[in-house]
C-alpha cells in the first residue's frame, strides 16, 4: 500500500467535474490553514474561513460548501473543537515502529499478518511493502505535531 499515492488520487478524483455525473468537482488547496468555522443560521457547518500560508500578509478568505468533512487524521479533535469547545478527545497520538525486510522473505503480495495484542497490549503486523516484508507496530503514546521527526 503507497499510502501517499492513495491520497493523491483520492485528492485528483475528487476535483474531476462529472466523476458522479451531475457533480461538480472539488477544489484543493495546498499550504492553507483552517482558522474557524463558517456555520448557517442554524448552527450547521458550511464551510471556513482560511489563511493563505504562502501569502507573506496571511491573506484570509472564506471557503464554503454543501459537504464539509473533517479529514485531519491526528489532528481531527482540533477541528472538532473548533465546532465544540468543550468535546472530549477521541483521539490518541502514537507513533510506532517499522522494519522493511529484503524482498524473498516469504509474504505474498496480497498476505497480511495482524497479531492483535501482544504481551505487552501492542498490535503487530506483517504486510507485503512494494515487494518487501514490513514489520510494525504502533507502541508510545506520544504528543500531537505538525512534523515527524525519526526516533
Amino acid at each position: 500500500m503507497h499510502d501517499s499515492r492513495m491520497n493523491l488520487n483520492c485528492l485528483f478524483t475528487a476535483a474531476v467535474d462529472e466523476y458522479i455525473p451531475g457533480m461538480k468537482g472539488a477544489t484543493l488547496a495546498n499550504y492553507v490553514e483552517l482558522k474557524s468555522l463558517i456555520k448557517d443560521e442554524n448552527g450547521k457547518i458550511i464551510g471556513g474561513m482560511c489563511i493563505d500560508k504562502m501569502d507573506p500578509e496571511g491573506k484570509e478568505f472564506p471557503v464554503k460548501a454543501k459537504v464539509v468533512v473533517n479529514c485531519a487524521g491526528v489532528h481531527a479533535d482540533e477541528i472538532r473543537k473548533m465546532d465544540k469547545a468543550d468535546v472530549e478527545n477521541r483521539i490518541v497520538p502514537s507513533r510506532g515502529t517499522h522494519l522493511i525486510f529484503k524482498k524473498g522473505l516469504g509474504i505474498k503480495e496480497n498476505t497480511g499478518i495482524i497479531i492483535p495484542m501482544t504481551g505487552d497490549g501492542r498490535l503487530i503486523f506483517i504486510i507485503n511493502y512494494f515487494g518487501h516484508p514490513m514489520v510494525g507496530t504502533t507502541d508510545v503514546v506520544t504528543e500531537t505535531t505538525h512534523y515527524s521527526e525519526p526516533s
